[in-house]
Formats: structure tokens, C-alpha cells, sequence
């Protein structure tokens, strides 16, 4: 071969061999082509939703106490008891009243044992006056015959004021008497009461949610002793509503309660509006009935949603959005390639997501977004 010819070929071969490798960079660097449906990001109506966090109260709780200063005797059930109506839960002592009680009986019989010769002091008093009347009688007309004297006449009538006297003394000694009894008989029944209200019974079939009561513990009066709730009853649940909230929440107003606990949501409807609202807080408690049903007990924590008036917003599928930790992105799609935008999620309403930033409406975006997407990928329409 020509040696000018061998060195002419090196040229060419060499810029043939460069040609091929920037082709196959070339294809290399140029994006992944990914199939992928569209939806549009659209304006739209939301109720705009007011989340409340409330504690969950029984419908119907008692807290019983002493009413009169008393050593705790014994004590018969425990926290977290069931216990029928009329149930004892503790007694007290009450060697004092049983104390009054004997004495106040004794009263009345010492009272009621006075009793014969009271009517028999009234029968006497009563027979000396029928007899004073009839004397009395007798001598009147004895004088309208002039058959005595004036003075004579006078000392009958001095007698029948005396008998006359004599009865009306019986009589108030009698009524003396009866109220006497009377009110020995109340002392009784009083202490009756004042016993009875050292036994402590459960006012309604529940459960005992707290219990204060020790033997040996002096009670005071007002002190709990007990907490019981009608579990029957149902349940309710508080929660503070701010007061600018008031003209969307009433009575009626439909609410979504769901529960940490993993209980299913309840839907309930608000039934009290507590007239005064806390001047710390600026808050007005609202109460919402729930029923009684496993996983529901007093003191848990409450999440409410209520629905408040409608807002227009931005909305995406849900499926739309990669999420990152605390980034939110979509893939926006801009003459056939996606594009990754970040955005500021909001709100979620069942399979939509609100977009406060980043989007506007009528704008397309893959969805779903699947896991190879990346930016500036080339996008094959689906139907």
C-alpha cells in the first residue's frame, strides 16, 4: 500500500470511530420514555372542615360522698366494678346515730307512758265541769225563783269558772304531751335517715370509674368517695369550639368523631351548646352524644371534624403527589416530558388532595406517579 495512502486513511477512520461513540452517548443522555395517564388539576368546591379535639364524658354520672362526718367501716367494690342498683359500696360508721336513735326511742316511750294519766287528769277535769254546769243549772233557776241569794249564786259560778279552768289546763297539758311525742317520733325517723346514710349504695346499675374510699378514712362531707357511670346511658363528647365558630355549629350540626383508640368513627350529631363560653379561652364547649359500644370509654382523647361553610380550592388526585418527608411534588406534564414541581399540600377529601401553592388550576399532571418517573422523562399518553 501507498504510505501516503495508509496515512490518509487514519483521518477517516478516526473521525468514524468518533461519530459512532457520541451516537451512542447521544442515546445514552437522552431521557427514559414512560407511559403515563393525565389528569388536570381543577378548581374546586370544598367545605371547608373544623377539626375540634374533645374528651369523651358519660351521659350520666354520679359522685357520691358522706353527708356527715364518719370513720369509713368497710368498703365492698373496686375500681372498674359493675355494680347492680342499690348496690352497698362502702358503710360508715355509725355508732353515734344508732346512739341517737335509742335515745330518741326512748323519749317516745317515756312521751307515750304519760299518756293514761294525762286522760285521766282531762276525764277528771271534764266530769267536774259537766257536774259545775248542771249545779250552775240549778242554782239559776233557784235564783229567778228567789229561793237563794245573790251571793250564793256567785259561789256556784266561781266553782264552774274553776272547773271550766281546770279542763282547759287538762287540755293544753294533753296537747303538750302529744306534741311531745310528736316531735320524739321525728327525732326517730331523723335518725333513721342519718343511718341510712351510712351505707353508701349505687343510685343506678354502672361501673365504678373511681374510687376514694379506704376503711379506716374519715369522711367529710362533700368528699368523693366514689364516681359511678350509667354506662347504659351512652356517652358524649366535650369539646371547645373557638367563638368564631359559632355561626357554623348549632344544634344538629353533623359531626365525624374518631377515636385514637382504633375505633371505628362515629358519625354523631352536636345536641348542647353551652351558653357561657370561658374567658380564658374564648372557647364554648359543645356536646356530642356517641353511643355506648366497645372501644368507647370515659376520659378518652376525641378527634371532631365538622363541616363548615364551602371554599373553592385547587385540587389533584392524591395519586398525583410524591411525597418526600416534608416535601410534597407533581409531575406537571409540559410538551410531552414531566416536569417535577414542588407544591404545599393542603386538605384531603377521600381520594383529592388540595394544592395551596405550586399548581393552578387547568394545569396536567401524571397520575399516578410511578416510582421510575423522574424529571424531564418523556411521557407516552395513555388513554
Amino acid at each position: 500500500m501507498n504510505r501516503s495512502i495508509f496515512f490518509g486513511l487514519i483521518p477517516v477512520l478516526w473521525l468514524a470511530g468518533c461519530s459512532g461513540s457520541h451516537k451512542e452517548k447521544a442515546e445514552a443522555a437522552a431521557p427514559p420514555t414512560v407511559k403515563a395517564t393525565l389528569a388536570k388539576a381543577t378548581q374546586e368546591d370544598w367545605p371547608e372542615t373544623i377539626e375540634l379535639t374533645g374528651t369523651v364524658r358519660a351521659r350520666v354520672e354520679s359522685q357520691l360522698s358522706s353527708r356527715a362526718p364518719a370513720w369509713i367501716r368497710e368498703v365492698r367494690v373496686r375500681q372498674g366494678d359493675t355494680v347492680a342498683s342499690g348496690q352497698v359500696l362502702a358503710v360508715l360508721d355509725a355508732q353515734e346515730v344508732e346512739s341517737g336513735i335509742r335515745s330518741a326511742q326512748a323519749a317516745v316511750a317515756e312521751a307515750e307512758s304519760a299518756i293514761p294519766e294525762a286522760d285521766q287528769g282531762l276525764a277528771g277535769a271534764q266530769a267536774q265541769l259537766d257536774l259545775a254546769n248542771s249545779t250552775l243549772k240549778r242554782m239559776e233557776d233557784l235564783f229567778s225563783k228567789r229561793s237563794i241569794s245573790q251571793q250564793e249564786l256567785d259561789e256556784v259560778r266561781a266553782k264552774h269558772r274553776g272547773a271550766d279552768a281546770n279542763v282547759k289546763m287538762a287540755e293544753a297539758r294533753r296537747r303538750q304531751l302529744d306534741s311531745r311525742i310528736r316531735r320524739a317520733r321525728e327525732g326517730v325517723e331523723s335518725a333513721k335517715v342519718s343511718l341510712a346514710w351510712a351505707t353508701l349504695k349505687a343510685p343506678f346499675a354502672g361501673v365504678i370509674t373511681e374510687r376514694r374510699a379506704e376503711p379506716g378514712v374519715l369522711a367529710a362531707p362533700g368528699m368523693l368517695l366514689f364516681r359511678i357511670e350509667q354506662s347504659s346511658a351512652g356517652y358524649e363528647v366535650i369539646a371547645p369550639l373557638d367563638e368564631t365558630r359559632l355561626r357554623d355549629v348549632s344544634r344538629g350540626t353533623s359531626a365525624r368523631i374518631q377515636f385514637d383508640t382504633g375505633a371505628d368513627p362515629v358519625e354523631a350529631k352536636v345536641s348542647e351548646l353551652v351558653p357561657a363560653a370561658d374567658p380564658q379561652s374564648r372557647t364554648v364547649d359543645i356536646k356530642i352524644p356517641v353511643p355506648a359500644r366497645a372501644g368507647i370509654r370515659s376520659g378518652q382523647f376525641a378527634r371532631v371534624s365538622i363541616a363548615g361553610k364551602s371554599r373553592p380550592v385547587v385540587a389533584v388526585p392524591k395519586a398525583a403527589v410524591r411525597e418526600r418527608g416534608q416535601l410534597q411534588m407533581v409531575f406537571v406534564h409540559d410538551s410531552g416530558s414531566a416536569r417535577s414541581r414542588l407544591i404545599t399540600a393542603g386538605a384531603r377529601a377521600g381520594d383529592r388532595m388540595e394544592v395551596l401553592s405550586g399548581l393552578k388550576a387547568g394545569e396536567s399532571v401524571v397520575s399516578p406517579v410511578s416510582d421510575d418517573l423522574v424529571d424531564g422523562a418523556r411521557i407516552e399518553v395513555r388513554p
